[in-house]
């Protein structure tokens, strides 16, 4: 597999370079987008590798990517993750995932490198290793890698593990409606501030728009732990039966 991702890798820089500019290594700190990179480095092709900044970013990951990957270029997006919900007038959902659309999925560059497996999810079942988008190319080097082979390339080239997932977190903003509830409750314990911002978002979104209107009996704590649970609003309040 690991030829077969270096020829993918190539190809892809072919391509790119065919629009006249690098190919672009989409990086998020996590493992399979550090077995991405070196796999890059490794193929010899010119590159340009890109960090999103998404200002809800880990203090852990973004410390990790300074020391250890000093050639990734951060990129800070024209407004952070509070203007976003506020533009939106609303909280990102498993349903509504606007901020990951704006902060995190595209990276510039015509032909990207991306480090998405199929085994992460069921949606990523039928992705190729190339797939088109309204930017351009988005190339998947490692799509049919499974887990132990992303650690096992990371062990054998002596890649450095993300301290993130020391502490059983994912790799990604603090503030995700995809993390598990358990991990928001670490994340809000650990920083509590943090917390208090999204307390304090969620006022400002009642006070100024419609959002979660029919709910106005309840406290902007209890909208913070309904958004924490992955339900419904309407099944999360709806009466308990006993």
């Amino acid at each position: 597999k690991i030829q077969a991702s270096i020829r993918r890798i190539q190809v892809a820089a072919h391509i790119a370079e065919r629009h006249g500019e690098p190919l672009t290594v989409c990086f998020s700190g996590g493992k399979d987008s550090q077995v991405t990179l070196h796999l890059v480095q490794r193929s010899g092709v010119p590159f340009r590798a890109v960090y999103n900044v998404t200002t809800i970013d880990h203090p852990l990951n973004v410390n990790f990517i300074r020391k250890h990957y000093p050639q990734v270029e951060f990129v800070h997006p024209e407004l952070n993750f509070w203007q976003l919900i506020e533009k939106k007038k609303m909280l990102p959902s498993i349903w509504k995932r606007f901020c990951c659309a704006y902060l995190k999925e595209y990276y510039g560059g015509v032909v990207r490198a991306m480090g998405v497996r199929r085994e992460e999810s069921s949606a990523r079942q039928s992705y190729a290793v190339i797939n088109s988008d309204r930017h351009g190319y988005r190339f998947m080097p490692i799509i049919d890698w499974l887990e132990w082979e992303v650690w096992q390339y990371i062990e054998d080239n002596s890649i450095p593990v993300n301290p993130c997932y020391d502490f059983g977190r994912r790799v990604g903003c603090m503030v995700c409606p995809f993390a598990p509830t358990k991990q928001l409750i670490a994340v809000f314990n650990e920083f509590p501030n943090l917390k208090k911002k999204m307390l304090k978002t969620i006022h400002l979104l009642r006070e100024t728009s419609n959002y979660v209107s029919k709910y106005k009996d309840k406290t902007d704590e209890e909208l913070l732990e309904w958004w924490m649970s992955k339900k419904s609003i309407r099944e999360y309040f709806q009466p308990r039966l006993f």
